[in-house]
């Protein structure tokens, strides 16, 4: 069982997650993994120059460029291949560090203003955190599985326990409200979201449960007050789950089935179906 947990820990390292606007992807990956950032550019600019850069991307801030198709180009922890038949370039990130975290740009340079589109990465140092936060700290992302649950921390500053806090997808027009809350220490629930206001810790928690990939995008953390309320972003990332298969030997045993779900508070969550028949276990994450 032991080396079957170890087989778990392995794939829970990277997941990849597609926002539902296509133009900002967001990688998220562990520290010390590495992670491949896909970008796609439009047809009849497979000759142009690609290149990777950090925001705001001046010109001290490129990373990596490629002058040549199907060829790998290193920059120490960057490289780069343009995959021109697939209308893409591939940047593979090595050995993530936690600063790594923050805004990237995928570039084509051309006449003009360049084609340029907009990447995240989120990198995890501490699994035991349910969010990996930006170098902008009021700015947030959670990752789950679909049909799991994520806890969402929304801080507010002193003075404002007795005041509404509500829950709501962007834009966060009246419409867009979740859920919200009139009262504290109280658990208020609206469907597949719950609210609770913790004044003590000034902040309030939402639960959404049974996620979806449509349910990944940004959201407002709201404080109502005369004025302009205090709003604070988060985004939310689900991957699709299960993704592959795996099966290792062990002493043949009594045949018995079980499934299990395993949770990891970084907000990642496996499903894994583990087979016990005479020396076979077999691991689905």
């Amino acid at each position: 069982m032991s080396s079957l947990l170890g087989i778990l820990s392995l794939f829970q390292v990277l997941t990849y997650v597609t926002m539902m606007d296509k133009t900002k992807d967001i990688y998220i990956g562990a520290e010390g993994s590495t992670v491949e950032i896909y970008c796609y550019y439009p047809e009849g600019y497979q000759d142009y120059i690609k290149y990777f850069c950090r925001d705001p991307c001046t010109y001290n801030d490129v990373l990596t460029q490629s002058d040549s198709s199907d060829t790998v180009i290193s920059e120490g922890r960057f490289t780069v291949q343009d995959k021109v038949s697939e209308l893409s370039f591939v940047i593979t990130i090595r050995n993530l560090q936690r600063e790594d975290s923050g805004v990237y740009y995928c570039g084509v340079e051309k006449r003009g203003y360049d084609i340029m589109s907009k990447v995240k990465v989120f990198v995890s140092g501490d699994e035991s955190l349910p969010y990996v936060a930006m170098n902008d700290k009021s700015e947030y992302a959670y990752i789950g599985a679909e049909g799991s649950t994520v806890e969402i921390y929304c801080h507010y500053p002193k003075g404002y326990q007795d005041y509404i806090k509500y829950f709501c997808r962007d834009p966060c027009t009246y419409d867009d409200i979740l859920i919200k809350s009139e009262i504290s220490e109280t658990v208020i629930s609206e469907g597949r979201y719950t609210l609770l206001d913790k004044v003590s810790e000034l902040n309030f928690v939402v639960s959404m449960t049974n996620l979806m990939v449509e349910d990944s995008g940004v959201y407002q953390c709201g404080v109502e007050r005369t004025g302009y309320d205090i709003l604070y972003k988060v985004e939310l990332a689900i991957s699709r789950a299960p993704l592959f298969s795996i099966c290792t030997s062990t002493p043949a045993s009594t045949t018995q089935s079980s499934s299990k779900q395993t949770h990891s508070t970084s907000g990642t969550i496996a499903t894994s179906t583990v087979t016990e028949a005479s020396s076979v276990f077999c691991l689905r994450v």
